[in-house]
């Protein structure tokens, strides 16, 4: 009997850990990012990730540890010699797999808050005609 009620303790437990958004797709989301003509700079955040076409992993959460809380997505400029530089804002917003969690258990919405799994970032391709300067 103890067996059975130490087997149900910890199904128990391992389901109400379980985190619906997390577990579809993750913290992190893949963004990729082409232009015409290929070979602009990609700068996130003041960060540079490489030239066009490029996939880059962003975190969910859209901001990294430490960054103040009230930062909702990422912002990015592509940029090519003798173009005009191209500024855009990803956003995030709240994915759908997250009110999944009411079904599954409480904990699993603490999990994907905690994690970023609780959001989708948008767009999630970024394809710019870059324009010449004049």
């Amino acid at each position: 009997m103890r067996k059975v009620i130490f087997r149900i303790s910890v199904l128990t437990l391992m389901t109400s850990l379980m985190s619906c958004a997390t577990i579809i797709h993750g913290s992190k989301q893949e963004i990729e990012f082409t232009s015409v003509p290929s070979g602009a700079k990609v700068t996130i955040n003041d960060e540079d990730f490489g030239n066009t076409p490029t996939i880059v992993k962003l975190k969910r959460k859209g901001k990294v540890y430490g960054e103040k809380p009230k930062k909702k997505g990422y912002f990015v400029k592509m940029e090519l010699e003798g173009y005009t530089p191209y500024e855009m804002e990803i956003s995030r917003k709240v994915d759908g797999w997250f009110f999944g969690n009411f079904l599954v258990s409480l904990p699993a919405f603490f999990v994907d808050m905690s994690t970023g799994g609780m959001y989708k970032l948008t767009p999630k391709e970024v394809s710019r005609t870059m324009d010449e300067k004049k």
